[in-house]
């Protein structure tokens, strides 16, 4: 069962947040054939929560961490710019770098 944004509680614990490139199954000369940005916030122990958002910028991520994440959660994402500014307002915001060695606290 879907969860209703709307009338859902904000996650409130440690979460983590990123986003994919999801395919379509279609070929290409069908109307759905290309890729969508699927952005995902779980919350660890808890729920999730996803979005189909038009492109990863902080504004699109910022609205859907605002409205899906209590700002007393620890939010743990990757380096992306996109989550720099929105994670601001969080209690607490931790990057992992890919590339290195392990989580940066922010």
């Amino acid at each position: 069962m879907a969860t209703d944004i709307q009338t859902a509680k904000p996650l409130a614990n440690t979460c983590e947040a990123d986003e994919t490139y999801v395919t379509s199954t279609g070929n290409e000369n069908s109307l759905s054939f290309g890729k969508a940005i699927l952005a995902l916030i779980v919350e660890r122990d808890g729920q999730a929560r996803t979005r189909v958002i038009p492109s990863v910028t902080a504004k699109n991520v910022g609205e859907f961490l605002n409205e899906s994440v209590s700002k007393t959660a620890t939010v743990n994402t990757d380096e992306h710019l996109a989550y720099k500014q929105p994670l601001k307002k969080f209690s607490r915001h931790d990057a992992v770098n890919h590339i290195g060695t392990g989580f940066l606290r922010r």
